[in-house]
């Protein structure tokens, strides 16, 4: 492949000295490897789910798939010979659970496909085309745990890299004997996998990949127990004096048999704890083995679902000369001061309750201060790695995409567990608040890249990251703007309304919070000026309440009126081009309102702060931006653009966030949940 450098040298590119360190630990270097893998692969995977087309698109998933967990054997062997069985299993147990989550789509080992294809799910032809794309991500997977071996984190990883044109094979025992073994193998880990051994669908998931694990171990020496074809082909094909029958044989024959005698077993003897009805049905389950990808669906038992099996991949350091050979700051708690009006005349009715208002919004903003002293990024720097880090700032654009990258991974974390595992009365509700809560931390960024690059900057960090991000968000509601537009087209109840927008609120509140919890790490210099104002927060509004109202609402009516419109066909261009108007509209108002377009953001931002009264940030920040949503709705029934006439009207679909019109005059467009980031000039 010619030659590629080590992290060494990227280090100092990127950075422009030396690092402190030539290698890294097992552990580490073992880590690294899992983290490169799985984001190379899911990077991918999640572009596909977006830009393929759907024919395309599930074969290219499981290509994807297959070649992240046939990539974390070379972590695997790391770890296993640096310090045995057991570490192989504490890492693989909860990598691959955590991963089953995450690649939830597609199919990541032939033995799935085979089961399908047993139970007549798939055609002949759709289960070759299948299995194609897994033995080529199986091969690629080999080609990219080399590639990975090339930036040298270990010192070990050279000698693997020279050794990879002489591959060995593992299969240790006569052909017979490992057919055995193979079959044997697949048919225990395959019927288990159809067990409940959890009502907690995690736990059953992790006891079942820890079932494969040990199983891992015990024939690792003998056939190197892949029990997943792809993955065996891909690193073991051609390699040693293994002849080529023997090899599809011994893992490809024994485990398709041992899925088909694993699914008859299945459906005749069960654990005491997975006996739950009278007359069980037999579970449809996909299983892969060792290292494979044990898919497996709900199993219905007369109306009612017996639990969850599932999508389990191991992926097993390979033994010997295989793939993976053998051999601070202070603590602050100062509240934020609150004025409505001179609040002077106590006689009068409205002031008191205005009074009463901001006391109990004062203590709400001041609630989170007593969090204790921050760790700064250089402190977890010398905890992790030992030594002090080289540098004590970044740059303004390295720190605000730290900060990004932060919430963006936070969020999105918890967006997913909150969709994985809520009941469907909570999750829609929790979904609107991660979503709200990502979009309104973004702005700590992006103030930190207006100050430093202008309104050109921000522009450019703006519509790249919100573009991404509402394409990964792409359940639930961002902003109160979007719920209340539902509302008006009736397409939720009141009741819901006020929910959505309550926990929306609670987001932009958390935001608050978020944001300068990552200012206290300590990335710009600037960060400790902003922490220690974090107390006496300052109002965005300087103008008149009445003009803030014209102007928020005016800003929201245009915008709202052009996210209606199609301004191209590819969804993720238009997406960004509409990203853009709402950009320049925030630059134009930035300095007169902080033209915020986001009602829970700038709540969570700047009720109570400064000299504004509470009803004067409603009226600007709430009442406008609803006036607003209400207006463009009418504009956009009225008159759209020119080129949108021949696009027919999307329809609202339940967990979509479009707000397209349902008139047949009207031209929806593709619509994303939008979030304005605004400047952060505290």
């Amino acid at each position: 492949m010619g030659y590629l450098m080590t992290w060494r040298e990227l280090w100092v590119m990127a950075v422009g000295f030396d690092p402190p360190v030539t290698h890294f630990s097992s552990v580490t270097s073992a880590i690294l490897v899992y983290l490169l893998a799985l984001l190379f692969c899911y990077i991918f995977y999640q572009l596909s789910r977006i830009l393929l087309p759907r024919f395309l698109q599930e074969y290219v998933l499981d290509f994807f798939k297959t070649m992240a967990f046939c990539t974390y054997c070379f972590g695997h062997g790391v770890i296993r010979n640096a310090h045995g069985h057991l570490a192989y299993i504490l890492c693989v147990v909860p990598l691959n659970t955590a991963s089953v989550f995450i690649f939830n789509l597609g199919d990541g080992t032939p033995l799935m496909v085979w089961l399908k294809y047993l139970q007549k799910q798939i055609p002949a032809w759709k289960f070759l085309a299948k299995v194609t794309a897994q033995i080529m991500a199986g091969l690629c997977s080999w080609e990219l745990g080399h590639l990975i071996f090339r930036l040298d984190f270990h010192p070990s990883f050279v000698e693997k890299v020279e050794s990879q044109a002489n591959c060995s094979t593992d299969l240790n025992v006569a052909t017979v004997t490992g057919f055995a073994l193979e079959t044997v193998a697949v048919t225990y880990d395959f019927w288990l996998d159809q067990q409940t051994l959890s009502r907690y669908m995690p736990l059953d998931l992790a006891l079942k990949i820890l079932n494969c694990a040990i199983i891992v171990c015990l024939g690792l020496h003998l056939t190197g127990m892949y029990l997943h074809p792809a993955m065996a082909t891909g690193h073991t094909f051609g390699c040693g004096p293994t002849p080529i029958l023997s090899h599809i044989l011994v893992y490809w024959g024994g485990p398709f048999i041992g899925i088909y005698i694993g699914l008859k077993l299945g459906q005749m003897f069960h654990l005491p704890t997975s006996t739950t009805t009278k007359s069980q049905q037999p579970i449809k389950t996909t299983q892969n083995g060792d290292h494979g990808d044990s898919i497996v669906k709900k199993a219905e038992q007369n109306g009612h679902h017996s639990g969850e099996v599932r999508n389990r991949i191991l992926s097993i350091g390979c033994s010997t000369a295989s793939s993976c050979p053998a051999p601070s700051f202070p603590q602050i708690s100062k509240g934020c001061p609150l004025k409505c009006e001179s609040l002077t005349d106590t006689t009068n009715p409205r002031r008191k309750r205005c009074r009463h208002l901001g006391k109990l919004i004062k203590k709400t903003r001041t609630s989170g201060r007593d969090m204790g002293a921050f760790m700064t990024w250089r402190e977890l720097w010398s905890m992790s790695v030992g030594f002090d880090p080289p540098m004590t700032h970044f740059s303004s654009v390295t720190s605000a995409v730290l900060i990004y990258l932060l919430v963006l991974l936070l969020c999105y974390v918890l967006y997913k567990l909150s969709k994985t595992f809520l009941p469907g009365f909570i999750q829609e509700y929790v979904l609107d608040f991660f979503k709200t809560l990502a979009f309104c931390t973004y702005c700590f960024g992006h103030g930190v890249v207006r100050n430093a690059h202008g309104h050109l900057g921000y522009i450019l960090c703006m519509v790249p990251l919100n573009t991404a991000s509402v394409l990964i968000f792409n359940l639930g509601d961002g902003t109160p703007l979007t719920v209340w537009a539902k509302y008006l087209r009736g397409q939720i109840p009141t009741w819901k309304f006020v929910v959505k927008v309550s926990a929306q609120i609670v987001a932009g509140f958390c935001a608050w919070e978020l944001g300068h919890f990552i200012l206290g790490l300590d990335f710009h210099p600037s960060f400790a000026d902003k922490l220690g104002k974090k107390a006496n927060c300052n109002s965005d509004l300087r103008i008149a309440a009445i003009a803030g109202f014209f102007l928020e609402g005016t800003g929201v009516a245009y915008d709202f009126w052009m996210n209606q419109q199609t301004l191209s066909k590819t969804k993720a261009l238009d997406i960004a081009m509409k990203f853009t108007n709402t950009a320049l509209v925030v630059c134009i108002g930035v300095r007169m309102t902080g033209m915020y377009i986001h009602p829970a953001m700038v709540t969570g931002r700047t009720i109570g702060c400064g000299d504004t009264p509470i009803l004067s940030h409603l009226l600007v920040y709430w009442a406008g931006p609803f006036v607003g949503i209400f207006v463009g709705l009418k504009a956009s029934q009225i008159y759209s653009l020119p080129f949108n006439k021949d696009t027919p009207v999307k329809e609202y679909k339940k967990g979509d966030d479009s707000l397209g019109t349902k008139k047949k005059n009207v031209i929806s467009g593709k619509v994303r949940q939008r979030k304005v980031k605004k400047d952060e000039t505290t």
